[in-house]
């Protein structure tokens, strides 16, 4: 397993925004939102206007595509990403709601039906989409 640096994921992290350039002449791209990797093709939905456009994941339509063209795309990297930006890594400058979910998730003893924390992390990446939508 790779492991990565914080400016190394950053740096992978900014690709992600203003990309559509990388997106031709791309063999493949993926999302670390949904850690799906799809066809460059299959991005119909972009953000902001031309030529600083930025895609949108054709599965969960948050704003974190990467194209193989600006570099190596793999699910080691793609895993690390999601849980550096919607996982459960640094939670630093989430806000207080975000934190609070957190608490509640770690805290479950007995979950009331399976994959209950599945759920609760489901909802976590709603409310962060959904304010990562309102501020972009």
């Amino acid at each position: 397993m790779r492991v990565f640096s914080r400016a190394e994921l950053n740096r992978h992290h900014k690709r992600a925004h203003r990309n559509e350039f990388g997106a031709r002449g791309a063999s493949h791209a993926g999302c670390f939102c949904c850690l799906e990797v799809f066809e460059p093709s299959a991005v119909r939905h972009w953000t902001d206007n031309r030529p600083n456009r930025t895609a949108l994941c054709p599965r969960c339509h948050v704003d974190s595509v990467l194209f193989s063209r600006l570099g190596p795309i793999d699910l080691e990297l793609l895993t690390e990403l999601e849980r550096q930006y919607f996982g459960y890594g640094d939670v630093s400058g989430a806000s207080s709601f975000l934190k609070a979910l957190q608490v509640q998730i770690k805290r479950a003893k007995r979950p009331t039906f399976k994959g209950s924390k599945s759920v609760a992390r489901r909802r976590v990446r709603r409310e962060v989409r959904r304010r990562a939508l309102r501020t972009g």
